[in-house]
């Protein structure tokens, strides 16, 4: 009976133990699985082509060949600092395992060869039909359509962008400058650049013909020497006379806009029409006394001469849900229908509802300052919009502007 209960105790513990070490490897299984990211088909590990990621190497050039081979690249987690110029070619994704997959953009301290870090590869063509090749005037390719590309779950930092004995506002630097572009997303990326920035920088400029651009799910921060006037915006600019800007979203985003000058949202009707823009359910900051020269959302036309061919500069604009918070503004908080020019034409449809809009102006401005400005624009819909603040006037309609629909605004006086 006693041997019966030695093998007994013996089986018992032999199963305990036997147990105990295949939910300890079924554990550990389990961690590394949930942590693995697991790369999709059409992916290359940049590390596996050479990519350090030690935010010391500079790491552009293994990832130009990635883009070269046409392979979209995940970046496991690591810094991977670039030094020097990128084109983007056509769809080529860049996809991370989010915060820690860091694109650091840091030349020492400025490395790159133009004014334009990462453009896509449509970007130079010289536009026929005005027969010039300005910076801003380039034309549309048909290859363009082909250029539709993903960032996303990455962190990007802008650091120290002004050149060797160069003045601070001696020119802009555009972090990602696309044109002529079809099916761009960027989503779930948190981007910042710091004080140190003593040029004008946008951050994602998209001009000439672009089609279908989303952003949304993303953190940007941008943070300039307070002496700089201009830059640090999302800008999109119509400059192609042959296509339009059509169908952008920006949704479910924080935008915050620290020191310097210029809009946080610039829309420019230059050479053709900005049409079928929706602006949701953002968060939208300008959160610094550097802020001197701006609004916060802003569609404006250029002059006439340039929109010769167009009826309408903008159409189908969708202002919706946005929680907007203002310090020391000049300007408006939001403004469509500004205009550069003599010649003016109107937009076509413009609707701005339900935005919460927190607006302290600028007291060093002699401009008159709105929550809300319209101009030059055929039908307005401006309703149920809240507008907090010290600014000279809540709504604003000025010149040449059609039926505007004003309804259930509330204004609140400081």
């Amino acid at each position: 009976m006693k041997r019966i209960k030695q093998i007994l105790l013996k089986t018992i513990i032999l199963v305990v133990v036997t147990f105990v070490a295949l939910l300890t490897i079924g554990w550990t299984w389990y961690l590394a699985r949930i942590n693995m990211q697991i790369i999709p088909i059409g992916y290359v590990n940049i590390k596996d082509l050479g990519a350090k990621g030690d935010g010391v190497t500079d790491d552009a050039p293994i990832i130009q060949l990635a883009e070269n081979m046409g392979k979209s690249i995940y970046f496991p987690k690591g810094t991977y600092r670039l030094c020097s110029n990128l084109v983007k070619r056509n769809k080529v994704n860049w996809l991370g395992c989010g915060y820690d997959s860091i694109i650091l953009i840091n030349g020492a301290p400025y490395s790159y060869g133009s004014s334009n870090i990462v453009q896509n590869e449509n970007y130079g063509i010289i536009d026929a039909a005005r027969g010039i090749s300005e910076e801003w005037d380039y034309g549309y390719k048909n290859t363009g359509k082909l250029d539709g590309f993903e960032f996303k779950n990455l962190t990007i930092k802008f650091r120290s962008s002004l050149k060797s004995g160069e003045q601070p506002e001696s020119g802009y630097i555009h972090v990602f400058n696309f044109s002529h572009t079809n099916g761009v997303k960027i989503t779930n990326v948190f981007m910042d650049s710091d004080i140190n920035t003593n040029r004008g920088n946008c951050i994602f400029v998209f001009r000439g013909g672009n089609y279908n651009t989303t952003i949304e799910n993303c953190n940007m921060i941008y943070d300039t020497n307070p002496s700089v006037l201009y830059g640090g915006s999302v800008v999109f600019a119509s400059r192609s006379t042959s296509d339009p800007i059509q169908k952008v979203i920006i949704r479910n985003n924080t935008i915050t806009k620290k020191n310097g000058g210029d809009e946080v949202l610039w829309f420019g009707a230059n050479f053709n029409a900005i049409n079928d823009v929706l602006i949701e359910n953002n968060t939208i900051q300008a959160v610094s006394a550097g802020l001197t020269k701006a609004s916060i959302i802003m569609f404006a036309q250029d002059s006439g001469e340039m929109l010769r061919g167009v009826s309408e500069p903008w159409n189908k604009i969708v202002i919706k849900n946005n929680n907007i918070v203002t310090n020391k503004i000049n300007f408006s908080t939001i403004f469509v229908g500004y205009d550069f020019g003599t010649n003016s034409r109107k937009g076509g449809t413009v609707t701005i509802s339900n935005n919460l809009i927190n607006t302290l102006k600028s007291t060093s401005t002699g401009e008159t300052v709105s929550g809300i400005l319209v101009g030059r624009t055929k039908i307005v819909f401006i309703q149920n919009n809240t507008i907090i603040g010290n600014q000279d006037e809540g709504v604003t309609a000025e010149v040449e502007v059609g039926t505007v629909s004003d309804i259930a605004n509330h204004i609140t006086w400081k």
